[in-house]
C-alpha cells in the first residue's frame, strides 16, 4: 500500500516538516530511475532526498546520510540550484507530487512506464530526468496545468462524505483496492468505514512484514481488520522508516527465492 494515494498524502506532510525552508544544493542520478536530492540538514550535512520513477516501484524516501559516487553519476537542474523548499504538495486525486522551490517549482509524476520528475522554471520552461519529446514535454505541461494541487486531504474527505453513491466511489480510482477490501471487513455502513479507513492511512503506526500467502512484504495501518498478522512484524510511526523497512524484506526474500533457485537446479542436475 506504500504507493496509495492517501499514504503519499502522509509521506509528503511528513517530508515538508523534515525540508521546508532548507535548500537543494545538488541533484544527480547514479542509479537508474532514481534522482537523488543533496538537502543539508542541521546536524545531518550529508541528508538525501530520493526519488524513484521505477515502473514497479516509484516512491519518495529519505537518507539520513548518503553520499555521491565518484564516478558514473549525471547532474540534473544544476542551473537552478541550490534552491530553497517552500512547500509541498500533491494533486486532487492523482498520484502528482509538486515542490514549490524559491526559483522553480519540481513535480513528481508516478504514471506507471511514463514515470517522470519535471522542473518547470518561471518562464514555464520544462526540464526532465527522463528523455521525453517536446510534444510529451507539452502534455507534461497541459496535465500539470490542469491540476489542483493541495497539502491537506479534507477537499478529498469532503468529496466522499458528499458523494452519496457507493458505485461513483468505488469508480475513483485513487481509492485502491486494498482499501475497499479493508472498508467491505468492516460491515454495512459504508461512507463511515471508508473515511475511518483513510484517518488511520494518515494517523495510525505502520505494520510491515512478509506475508508468506501473497508472497512478498505487506505495509498497511495497524488496525486493518482484513489481515492475518504473522508473529513477525514491525510496526512504525514514520512513512519512510516503514518503507524502507518495506524495501529491506523484499531485497532479503529476493535473494532467499534465488539462492532457492540455484539449489534446485543444482539438484535437479545432480539427479538427472
Amino acid at each position: 500500500m506504500y504507493k496509495n494515494y492517501f499514504y503519499l498524502f502522509r509521506c509528503i506532510n511528513q517530508l515538508e516538516q523534515i525540508v521546508n525552508g532548507r535548500q537543494i544544493i545538488d541533484a544527480y542520478t547514479q542509479e537508474k530511475d532514481k534522482l537523488f536530492l543533496h538537502i543539508p540538514l542541521p546536524g545531518k550535512p550529508n541528508f538525501h532526498l530520493i526519488i524513484s520513477t521505477n515502473l514497479q516501484h516509484p516512491y519518495i524516501t529519505i537518507k539520513d546520510e548518503h553520499f555521491k559516487a565518484k564516478k558514473n553519476t549525471s547532474n540534473f537542474f544544476s542551473e537552478y540550484l541550490p534552491s530553497t523548499i517552500e512547500s509541498i504538495h500533491i494533486a486532487f486525486g492523482d498520484r502528482v507530487i509538486k515542490i514549490i522551490l524559491s526559483n522553480a517549482a519540481l513535480t513528481i509524476l508516478f504514471k506507471g512506464g511514463h514515470s517522470n520528475i519535471i522542473l518547470s522554471d518561471s518562464q514555464r520552461v520544462l526540464h526532465t530526468f527522463k528523455k521525453v519529446s517536446s510534444e510529451e514535454k507539452n502534455i507534461f505541461r497541459e496535465k500539470i496545468d490542469k491540476h489542483n494541487f493541495i497539502n491537506s486531504p479534507g477537499q478529498i474527505y469532503s468529496m466522499i462524505v458528499n458523494t452519496h453513491d457507493e458505485d461513483a466511489i468505488r469508480k475513483m480510482p485513487f481509492i485502491g483496492k486494498e482499501i475497499f477490501v479493508e472498508v467491505e471487513s468492516r460491515g454495512k455502513d459504508f461512507n463511515k468505514n471508508l473515511i475511518d479507513v483513510l484517518n488511520e492511512i494518515a494517523n495510525e503506526k505502520i505494520l510491515v512484514y512478509f506475508d508468506d500467502y501473497l508472497g512478498k512484504p505487506s505495509f498497511h495501518p495497524v488496525s486493518f481488520k482484513s489481515r492475518l498478522i504473522p508473529e513477525e512484524h514491525f510496526t512504525f510511526d514514520n512513512y519512510f522508516s516503514a518503507l524502507n523497512k518495506y524495501f529491506t524484506l523484499s531485497y532479503s526474500q529476493s535473494k532467499i527465492k534465488n539462492v532457492r533457485k540455484e539449489i534446485e537446479k543444482f539438484l535437479t542436475k545432480e539427479i538427472e
